[in-house]
């Protein structure tokens, strides 16, 4: 959303709801590498690519230990990077598509 069409009331809300996400992830992460255990699975893909996005909305996030643990090991994945972290910019400030 554009700076100027922006509710900031909602947007401060939003963060604050996903920063108690990111504590619940960090704490599930804290014993495994991976959402399912001890291999990358599926299940850590959706996550994951809501996390890049998230990352590059220009907001400073949480950045939890282990989440940020998890994610640097997905980032290191050559699919995921071409995959899922193309470039961002293309969409920002953007209402319709």
């Amino acid at each position: 959303t554009p700076a100027k069409d922006r509710n900031m009331t909602q947007v401060d809300a939003a963060a604050r709801r996903c920063a108690s996400h990111f504590e619940l992830l960090d704490r599930h992460l804290r014993n495994q590498p991976y959402l399912a255990g001890d291999s990358f699975t599926v299940g850590d893909i959706p996550c994951a690519v809501c996390l890049y996005r998230y990352f590059e909305m220009g907001l400073e996030p949480p950045q939890p230990r282990f989440v940020m643990q998890w994610y640097e090991r997905l980032s290191r994945r050559a699919a995921f990077r071409e995959v899922v972290m193309p470039a961002f910019a293309d969409l920002k400030g953007r209402i319709d598509y």
